[in-house]
């Protein structure tokens, strides 16, 4: 594909652009060709430019700012003293946006657009995916630096419905139905490219583009746990959308960094492990809901309490297939599976307990009280084998040799032929 006059502009200011070097104490992770240092001789820069591509084309492309009647003034955040900058790029290496201090220079919030960067798809992979949402551009150099795709949370708290609708697609659980009659949302199909959709069936291509977004609620060189306002707007207006709109940010969660996190991550930088800091960036140990983080004292909102068994099991399966595509949402499973357990109690076992203890002879009563501890465990075998033949399912490949039945498998089918032995000797 060729490059826009919009791409060549991005490219020239950021050849520009001294290359960025890491803080101090982090000069040992490897660099990031994409990240830059806004140019200390801006308005040299910006002058060059507007002489080769005009004052029309570098105000288009966010460069420039201002009326096209007056002299020509470089967008402040490109003018950052030592602030960082991010080029995105398509997979063919094609110059798209530039990510500032102050969000994107095309416009828009930075979480949808570094969607579209080769870098962020290559990195932020099913199905483990994980983009993280950061306060400053220096954390986003940090973790692109260790691997990792990130942006700024910058103009997040400024979504519309539709750029809420948006996120939604890649991280929520209401992502494609009306909300309160509004028309159905199309996904723009930049937001395919890189994607084989030739290959996929229904909706297989929207589930590959979704990813866990993890949001920080403080830049990680910060000594003491602190909370940036900036978070917190954001926040309050994602908690917001899920009250008034029904939007489930199921593949959200908060990392608010403890002091010995903090710490800990110190301490590993001082020791110069980079994999030892990719772990404990990628499974920190206390993380929060949205709307947990906000009101704490708010109860869970997922799982949606369920009335029978029947609905208790038809949402356990869902966020069961939900993780096994993610691996993300453990907390909300075992809520899940915490409501199955319990309403199977309630609406299967302990009736058919009580029934049984009606009948007249003691045998008989003893058979039916088995019966129903046999049903109970075979209901919460069931899901143990559900999952597993899925997952088994999910990662088989065309000619690839079938395996023999699990153990859970093989323990569920003689659960069954126990119940059904019972059974015939209860009735």
């Amino acid at each position: 594909m060729a490059t826009t006059t919009q791409g060549r502009i991005y490219s020239q200011f950021m050849e520009a652009c001294p290359a960025f070097q890491p803080p101090h104490g982090w000069d040992f992770l490897p660099g990031d060709p994409a990240l830059r240092s806004c140019p200390p001789d801006s308005a040299h820069v910006v002058s060059r430019l507007v002489e080769e591509f005009g004052t029309r084309s570098m105000q288009q492309a966010g460069v420039i700012v201002g009326p096209a009647e007056e002299a020509p003034a470089i967008n402040p955040a490109l003018a950052v003293e030592g602030g960082t900058l991010l080029m995105l790029r398509d997979a063919a290496g094609v110059p798209l946006d530039i990510i500032t201090p102050g969000g994107c220079l095309s416009g828009g919030a930075t979480l949808l657009q570094v969607w579209r960067d080769g870098y962020t798809r290559r990195v932020v992979r099913p199905p483990r995916s994980r983009l993280f949402g950061v306060t400053s551009m220096g954390d986003v150099a940090l973790l692109r630096c260790l691997g990792f795709g990130a942006a700024p949370i910058v103009h997040l708290n400024r979504l519309t419905l539709t750029g809420l609708r948006r996120l939604a697609v890649f991280v929520g659980e209401y992502p494609f139905g009306a909300i309160a009659g509004e028309p159905h949302l199309s996904v723009p199909a930049e937001y395919f490219e890189g994607l084989n959709q030739s290959s996929l069936r229904g909706d297989e291509a929207q589930r590959l583009m979704r990813f866990n977004l993890t949001l920080i609620t403080q830049p990680l060189g910060s000594r003491t746990p602190i909370i940036a306002e900036r978070f917190v707007r954001v926040a309050r207006h994602l908690a917001d959308a899920a009250r008034h709109l029904g939007l489930d940010w199921l593949h959200v969660d908060v990392w608010w960094p403890t002091a010995d996190d903090l710490a800990r991550l110190d301490y590993l930088r001082r020791l110069q492990s980079t994999n030892l800091i990719r772990q404990l960036v990628c499974a920190p140990r206390h993380t929060h809901t949205v709307e947990e983080f906000v009101d704490p004292s708010s109860p869970p909102s997922r799982p949606g309490p369920v009335d029978d068994f029947a609905a208790a099991r038809d949402q356990l399966l869902r966020l069961l297939g939900d993780h096994r595509l993610s691996g993300y949402g453990e907390d909300r499973v075992r809520q899940a599976r915490q409501q199955y357990e319990q309403l199977l109690e309630r609406d299967l076992v302990t009736p058919l307990v009580r029934q049984g203890l009606t009948l007249a002879s003691p045998a008989a009563r003893s058979r039916a009280v088995a019966l129903a501890e046999v049903g109970r465990l075979a209901h919460e075998q069931a899901m143990v084998v559900h999952e597993e033949l899925s997952a088994a399912t999910h990662r088989a490949r065309p000619g690839a040799e079938g395996s023999s039945p699990s153990d859970a498998l093989q323990q569920y089918l003689a659960l069954i032929d126990r119940m059904v032995a019972l059974g015939k000797q209860v009735t």
